[in-house]
């Protein structure tokens, strides 16, 4: 058996875990199934982890510094970290299983694949169900989550095995020579060769698989974005009363609608939220089983809708 080499076993983990995380975004984008970065996140979030909830503040303060407004620093700050997290998580596992196998000594099969696969897997599953905001059946969330991290470990461990299995000697083919002599080939120099191919190979795959996903997720989200800005917001909608009445019973309800400069004839509803005159913050509820998201004061709460191309302001639903 080959030995496989630390560096090259994190590429390959990289790489399976990148082309993964872009196939569940486009299932993201496309089902509204769950995407395990964010669900991640979330739910470290709402366990109220103070080094994490830190790190939050950090970020965003450090991007809104960068001239964006706090919603585009929010969403940045949440890409970011969770998709750090998540590739931190898929490489501490995947380096477990390189260091199981090669402790081991046995080239990994199927099997191995599996095992590693629901090591990984399982608990992303749990945080997804108990802590995502995915609206899909729980049945298909099990399904495409294991289904997912299964075809991981099964990848994870056939390119170990890959990398890892021996080339007999007697299956390395002679070459000719400038002389037109057959020549015996060094069988490690044939090795590496061989490795080199795989894991092109792999890295061409990957990639591809990566960049049409991401792509693809892209788009579908700006269509999304689209189709969510021309939508007539729901004033008067049920459950917005009934979120926001169970919260406290002295509040005066607004909305803030964004218009171009100069023209605030062409105005748009972008969130309804709720100001409490005997407390010092306002919330504001985004609608389609968003969670209500509480600032400090309305200032605030607009400043993280304005943006450069637009102006905002309040629109008071309550006299």
């Amino acid at each position: 058996m080959r030995r496989l080499g630390l560096g090259i076993a994190l590429i390959v983990i990289f790489l399976l875990t990148a082309a993964m995380t872009a196939v569940r975004y486009v299932g993201y984008q496309l089902a509204g199934l769950p995407f395990s970065p964010f669900d991640l996140y979330d739910w470290l979030v709402r366990s109220g982890a103070g080094l994490w909830l830190s790190l939050v503040e950090f970020l965003t303060a450090f991007f809104t510094g960068r001239g964006q407004n706090l919603a585009t620093a929010a969403t940045t700050t949440e890409w970011v970290l969770s998709l750090l997290l998540f590739f931190v998580i898929a490489l501490i596992v995947g380096l477990i299983f390189y260091l199981f196998v090669g402790r081991r000594r046995v080239l990994p099969d199927g099997i191995d694949g599996i095992t590693i696969g629901a090591v990984f897997g399982v608990p992303m599953l749990l945080v997804s169900l108990f802590a995502g905001q995915s609206l899909t059946a729980p049945i298909l969330i099990i399904v495409w989550i294991l289904a997912l991290f299964l075809l991981w470990g099964i990848a994870l461990s056939y390119s170990f095995r890959r990398l890892m299995r021996p080339i007999p000697t007697t299956a390395v083919p002679a070459q000719t020579d400038e002389n037109g002599e057959m020549q015996p080939v060094d069988p490690d120099e044939a090795a590496r060769l061989d490795r080199r191919h795989f894991l092109f190979q792999l890295g061409a795959s990957t990639a591809a698989v990566t960049a049409v996903g991401a792509t693809a997720g892209t788009l579908l989200a700006k269509n999304a974005d689209t189709n969510r800005a021309l939508r007539p917001f729901p004033v008067a909608d049920a459950e917005f009363m009934a979120r926001q009445g169970g919260l406290l019973d002295n509040f005066r309800r607004f909305a803030i609608v964004n218009y171009p400069p100069g023209k605030p004839e062409e105005s748009q509803v972008v969130t309804l939220g709720a100001e409490y005159p005997d407390r010092n913050y306002v919330s504001v509820w985004l609608g389609e089983g968003s969670p209500i998201v509480v600032y400090e004061n309305l200032e605030t709460a607009m400043s993280a809708y304005r943006t450069d191309d637009s102006e905002s302001a309040v629109l008071w639903l309550d006299k």
